[in-house]
Formats: structure tokens, C-alpha cells, sequence
């Protein structure tokens, strides 16, 4: 049936579907300085950085809606990641809360006890025990639990945060969300360079994460940069959903683009520092295979 990857493609950028879009490259994308990866890792002071990988669902699209290099024929099951990281002095930190296990319809695959405050658990963590959980953006597969963590200092894009509650591109109503969290909202549009990036903020102002605007699949869909001692690592959101998006610059479906320019200029900044810096390992929104080709040390799949 094809009914089935049209909603599953849907649910992943809260949208409907739209034009097709064309790649042209942005002349005014940052320059990469051959010394950027060094430099960073020379002004960083908060080394031992650790993350572990839950996947909490999965989901089954056809191949072309993420990829244009893939067979519509093709059945893809993606993951549905979320991410512990473990800093030396901020504590546990969550990327993503993933979704919830009242609202793992279909096309959304979930076991019991996968969903994440459940593996948390499992392997003796709270959820009053998060300090902080950074959501790279508000659709149903990231947001879902976001209000789990009582503890936590939620992080959201201020352009995220105040699309229209019920908006079918934002996939969560913040409506009375609000009181129900510690929020901080961020606004990027001050902060530098970085890399080849528009903007990035250094969140804890130590070197070790910064979260990156990688606006494009939702309107303030956050990237989020780690130096590593194994080398720096990018938790991409929803700027990249496959490998193929921002290594070969395969488009996916236009519906799973917010704004179509932006979305194509992220893949053209993900692609050139990535060149520009081969230890990056980037991890996409629903593709875990740079984790299993390139193993790092210091990041587990559970």
C-alpha cells in the first residue's frame, strides 16, 4: 500500500506535500577555516563528553520520500533515535524525548517499555535525574515526552517555540505546555559563525556543545555539536534525514521541508564541513549507520 509511507512521511515533517525543489548552491555559505576543528578542540575545557543512543520506535517510509537516490519501490525502516549525553559538570543531558507511548499509532513501531523514560530506567537513570534536554525540534517523533523530565531545563528554538500552537507543521501544541516545563527559549540570530554554519551558540560557554541553527525542516530546527574526545560529532535533527541527504545532496520529499531554501542550504553546510573537517561524524534524524560504520568510543548504541 502507498497510503501507508504518504502519513509516515507526514508525521516526520508535519506537513502535507508540496513542489518539487531544485539544488542550487548559496554562494554566501560561511568558509570553513582549515584550522576550525583544531581550534575548537584547543579552547575546549570540558573534556569527557559521553553519548549514549536509544532507539525508542521505528517507522517504515517508502525509500524516495527520504532520498531522491532511492527506489520508490523500496521499503526503509527508519529509527527513531534519542540521545543521553553525559557531562562532566552539566549532568545528564537528552537530545530529543522521542515519542510517546500513548501516541505510537501507526506508522510508528514501539515495543513496551521502549519509549525512553522506560529505558532510562532499565539502565538505572530517573527522569528527575535529566538537567537539561535540548529538543532539536517539536514534531511528534522528537517531542513527544517532553514534559517527563521535571527536572530538566528544556531548550527550544524561540522560532520553534512560537509557530501557532496546533499548527500541523509544528506536530506538538505548546498550549498550556508551558507550565508544565522549565523552558528556554534561544534565539541564534546574534550568535557567530561557526564552521561553515550561519549561527552557533556555545550552550554552556566551555567548548564542549553548541547548538547549531539548522533551520530548514521546521522553523527552528536545532543541530547539536559535540566535541568529543574522540572527535566532534553533529546530532543533525531534521536538517538531514538519511546519509544520502547531505553526503550526495539527495533531496527528500518537499513535504518534509519546512522552507525549501533553507533546508537545501543546510545540506550544502553539512556537506562542505564535513569536508572541511573528515573526523565529523554526522548523525541524521532517522539513520543510525554513520554510528555503526565509524564507532566512536565514547558513543554507545545501546
Amino acid at each position: 500500500m502507498r497510503g501507508a509511507p504518504l502519513v509516515a512521511a507526514a508525521l516526520l515533517c508535519g506537513c502535507g506535500m508540496a513542489q518539487p525543489v531544485r539544488l542550487s548552491r548559496p554562494r554566501d555559505i560561511p568558509e570553513v577555516p582549515r584550522s576550525f576543528v583544531e581550534e575548537l578542540f584547543a579552547r575546549r575545557r570540558a573534556p569527557g563528553l559521553t553519548v549514549k543512543v536509544y532507539s525508542v520506535a521505528s517507522l517504515k517510509v517508502r525509500g524516495e520520500f527520504v532520498s531522491s537516490l532511492k527506489s520508490p519501490e523500496a521499503s526503509l525502516k527508519l529509527a527513531v533515535p534519542v540521545f543521553l549525553i553525559k557531562h562532566p559538570e552539566q549532568g545528564r543531558i537528552l537530545v530529543d524525548t522521542g515519542v510517546s507511548p500513548h501516541q505510537a499509532a501507526p506508522p510508528f513501531e514501539m515495543g513496551q517499555g521502549q519509549d525512553i523514560v522506560s529505558q532510562l530506567a532499565a539502565d538505572g537513570i530517573s527522569a528527575q535525574s535529566v538537567r537539561w534536554v535540548i529538543q532539536s525540534h517539536l514534531h511528534k517523533d522528537r517531542a513527544g515526552m517532553i514534559d517527563e523530565f521535571p527536572q530538566a531545563t528544556v531548550i527550544v528554538d524561540q522560532r520553534e517555540w512560537t509557530l501557532p500552537g496546533g499548527s500541523p507543521r509544528q506536530g506538538i501544541s505548546t498550549a498550556g505546555l508551558e507550565s508544565r516545563i522549565k523552558l528556554r527559549q534561544v534565539n541564534l540570530s546574534t550568535a557567530p559563525a561557526f564552521g561553515a554554519f550561519d549561527h552557533a551558540l556555545d550552550l554552556f560557554g566551555d567548548g564542549a556543545l553548541f547548538l547549531v541553527d539548522l533551520s530548514g525542516h521546521s522553523p527552528g530546527n536545532l543541530g547539536v555539536w559535540l566535541n568529543l574526545d574522540s572527535g566532534p560529532a553533529l546530532i543533525a535533527g531534521g536538517a538531514s534525514t538519511v546519509i544520502d541527504n547531505h553526503e550526495e545532496l539527495a533531496l527528500p520529499d518537499p513535504s518534509l521541508m519546512w522552507n525549501a531554501e533553507l533546508y537545501v542550504r543546510r545540506l550544502y553546510q553539512l556537506r562542505e564541513i564535513k569536508q572541511a573537517a573528515p573526523r565529523l561524524l554526522i548523525v541524521p534524524a532517522n539513520d543510525l549507520s554513520p554510528l555503526r560504520v565509524s564507532p566512536r568510543p565514547d558513543i554507545a548504541l545501546r
